[in-house]
């Protein structure tokens, strides 16, 4: 069984701001018998497919409640939806806090200072997640298509509890 750690920072369990830290270290994942180098092609792989399918639920159509901004008309998301684009901010934090420690690790830093509050919600505002559903649908995929045997599961239910 190879041990991916990583992920840290999103795709992991760990977000970083002034209000909260919350830490994911791994998340196993058990593949076949593979060459290091595939190994580090493979762990590349997976963290652009999950940064495009955060970007992709960023641009999802919206059902929350509809508001001006800067004079022009916006759909927020609804709670469980991913959230929208208003500044860009968070969608541009998504692709450049990448870097690849090692061979087998992938870390994704997401500096905004409000993306633990989207992910898991407050007192005052229903979570809108992006991070875990994206890391699951990304490992789902490739365990239905044999690259990988199996992976732990990790919601954001399992890191506000």
């Amino acid at each position: 069984m190879a041990d991916i750690p990583g992920f840290t920072d999103l795709g992991g369990r760990r977000f970083v701001d002034t209000a909260s830290l919350v830490i994911v270290d791994s998340i196993k994942v058990e593949i076949g018998p593979i060459e290091e180098r595939q190994l580090e092609a493979l762990v590349r792989h997976i963290m652009r497919d999950i940064q495009a399918q955060m970007w992709r639920s960023f641009r999802d159509p919206k059902s929350g409640r509809t508001y001006t901004y800067k004079g022009r008309p916006r759909r927020a998301s609804a709670p469980g939806q991913a959230p929208g684009v208003r500044s860009g901010r968070l969608l541009q934090e998504t692709f450049r806090g990448t870097s690849f420690p090692s061979t087998t690790e992938a870390v994704l830093t997401i500096n905004t200072g409000y993306e633990t509050f989207l992910e898991l919600g407050t007192r005052r505002m229903a979570a809108r997640p992006y991070v875990f559903p994206a890391i699951t649908e990304i490992l789902e995929r490739l365990k239905q298509s044999d690259v990988i045997e199996s992976f732990d599961r990790l919601s954001s239910a399992d890191i506000a509890a």
